[in-house]
C-alpha cells in the first residue's frame, strides 16, 4: 500500500513538474513572439519614417519622377536578422477617387475622367456609380444618392460627405461592383485599349482639398493617363510614356504644344509635380513573421511633409 501511495505521489509530482515546465516554455515562446513582433514593428516604423524624410529632402519640388532619390526602394537587415524594405509612391500616379468632391475642376470633369477610367478597364455601364460617388464624397446633402436614398434602399452604409479614408469605402457606394477589380489576362490585355486594371489606375488619397489633385504625367500608369486624356487621345498617352522614359517632363507645355486639340481638357488635370505620397514599409523576421506600415503624406508649401494617415499591422 505504501509503495502504491509513493508511486502515486511520484506521478503527481512528475505531472506537476511537467505542467510547470510546459507553462514556462509557453511563456517563453509568447515572450519571444512578442519580442520578435516588437522588433519588426519598430523596424517597419523607422523605415517608413526614413522614406518620408527622403520625400521631404527632395530639393526640386516642381518636378517629381521615378528617378529621384525618394522613389527608390531601400532594403537593409537589422541586427536581429529582420529583412526591411521601404519605398515611397507618388500619389499623382493614380486618378484620385476623392477628386469627386472638388468644386471648380479645370479641364476635363471628374465624372468624365471616372467614366474613361472604368472604360479603360472594360466597364461601360457606370453612370449610376459615378453620380453616386460624387454624392458620397462631396460636402453637401444635395444629390440623387444622398443619405435619404440609402435609407430608402435599406443599404448598410450611407454617404459620409467627406473624402474617403481608403478605396475600401467604395464597396458602400451605390452601383459599385467589386468585380471591376478582377485581374485581366496579363498577356492578352497589355496593349488593349480597354484591358486595364482598375487597381493600377485609381486610389483614394485621404486628404481634404479645395481643388482636385492632378495626375503626374511623369509617374502615372497607362490607365490613369488614358482616364485623363480620354481614349480618343491614346496616341498622346503613348507618346508621353515614350518621351518620359528618355527624359522626365519638366513642364506640361511641350506635351500640350504637340497636342493642342487636347490642351483644354488636360489643363489642370495633368502636372509634373505631386502633392501627396504614399509610404510603405515592411519588416520580415524569423518564420515569416512580418509587420507592415502604410502611410500617406502631404507635401507642404515649404517642402516639408505632414502625415495624413498611418496604418500598421502584422501579416
Amino acid at each position: 500500500m505504501a509503495l502504491v501511495l509513493a508511486l502515486a505521489a511520484t506521478a503527481a509530482v512528475s505531472g506537476l513538474l511537467a505542467w510547470a515546465q510546459a507553462r514556462v516554455l509557453a511563456r517563453a515562446r509568447e515572450a519571444r513572439r512578442w519580442r520578435v513582433e516588437e522588433e519588426l514593428r519598430v523596424a517597419a516604423r523607422e523605415a517608413a519614417r526614413e522614406a518620408s524624410w527622403r520625400v521631404a529632402a527632395d530639393a526640386d519640388w516642381e518636378v517629381d519622377h521615378p528617378g529621384e532619390d525618394w522613389a527608390r526602394e531601400v532594403r537593409h537587415a537589422t541586427e536581429y536578422g529582420a529583412e526591411v524594405r521601404a519605398w515611397a509612391e507618388d500619389g499623382g500616379r493614380w486618378v484620385d477617387w476623392n477628386n469627386a468632391g472638388s468644386a471648380g475642376q479645370p479641364g476635363r470633369d471628374f465624372r468624365e475622367i471616372t467614366r474613361n477610367l472604368l472604360a479603360c478597364c472594360g466597364q461601360f455601364e457606370t453612370d449610376g456609380f459615378v453620380g453616386a460617388l460624387v454624392d458620397w464624397v462631396d460636402a453637401d446633402e444635395e444629390g440623387g444618392k444622398e443619405k435619404a436614398w440609402y435609407a430608402r434602399a435599406g443599404m448598410a452604409w450611407e454617404p459620409p460627405n467627406r473624402p474617403m479614408w481608403g478605396a475600401g469605402e467604395l464597396r458602400g457606394v451605390a452601383g459599385f461592383d467589386a468585380a471591376w477589380y478582377a485581374k485581366r489576362d496579363a498577356e492578352g490585355a497589355k496593349d488593349e485599349l480597354f484591358g486595364g486594371e482598375l487597381g493600377a489606375g485609381a486610389v483614394a488619397v485621404p486628404a481634404d482639398r479645395e481643388a482636385p489633385f492632378a495626375v503626374n504625367v511623369n509617374t502615372a500608369g497607362r490607365e490613369a493617363l488614358l482616364a485623363v486624356a480620354g481614349v480618343e487621345h491614346d496616341a498622346l498617352v503613348r507618346q508621353a510614356m515614350a518621351l518620359r522614359a528618355v527624359r522626365p517632363f519638366e513642364s506640361t507645355g511641350a506635351l500640350f504644344a504637340a497636342h493642342p486639340e487636347a490642351a483644354a481638357a488636360l489643363q489642370g488635370a495633368l502636372d509634373v509635380k505631386s502633392r501627396c505620397f504614399r509610404v510603405r514599409a515592411e519588416a520580415v523576421g524569423e518564420g515569416g513573421a512580418r509587420w507592415r506600415v502604410n502611410a500617406w503624406y502631404e507635401r507642404e508649401d515649404d517642402g516639408g511633409v505632414r502625415c495624413l494617415q498611418w496604418a500598421e499591422g502584422a501579416g
